[in-house]
């Protein structure tokens, strides 16, 4: 099972796109924990853009990282990489994806969402941010600045000059 759905935001620009359904949505059974809502967490993403309507390709890659959660059981946190050996646009097998040299998501909490509770227990946000070669910085948190620029091709980042070639295969998570 995946996501029960996501919602784009508009933010100054960028589109700010917040799933839900990885926490507990509805009454939890007595065996869940009630602490924890969920998974405990939720996924979001932004994409610069000042596009009238959301790119599709951002639904269709947090969908796929909840597949991978649900399916692995897997409990992503802040400071984790999720290598996905492909872009993480989806390119070139999303309509609207554009082509990307970023090959991992790295984990951190949403600087604006945070956290939260709930009366199912404690959602964090955890932002995905594309990741030039994995790289993060000392804390272990995104480096969204960078992550940011080489997706929107400031850095001029030559997918052809950065290691490995896109395989399909499973992602990784990394700690």
């Amino acid at each position: 099972t995946n996501l029960q759905g996501c919602s784009a935001y508009r933010a100054e620009g960028h589109w700010h796109y917040i799933s839900y359904g990885l926490s507990e949505l509805y009454l939890p059974s007595p065996e869940d924990d009630p602490a924890t809502s969920g998974w405990g967490f939720e996924l979001t993403l932004r994409v610069r853009g000042e596009a009238l309507d959301p790119p599709a390709w951002p639904f269709t890659m947090l969908n796929e990282m909840a597949k991978h959660v649900n399916s692995n059981l897997v409990a992503l946190q802040s400071g984790d990489r999720i290598d996905l050996r492909a872009p993480v646009t989806g390119f070139p097998h999303l309509p609207d994806a554009p082509a990307s040299g970023l090959t991992v998501f790295a984990v951190s909490t949403d600087p604006v969402l945070g956290q939260i509770e709930t009366p199912n227990g404690l959602v964090q946000f955890l932002q995905l941010v594309g990741d030039l070669l994995g790289r993060v910085d000392g804390d272990g948190e995104a480096d969204a600045d960078v992550a940011g620029a080489a997706l929107r091709g400031d850095r001029g980042v030559d997918p052809d000059e950065l290691p490995g070639g896109v395989d399909q295969g499973s992602a990784g998570v990394a700690r």
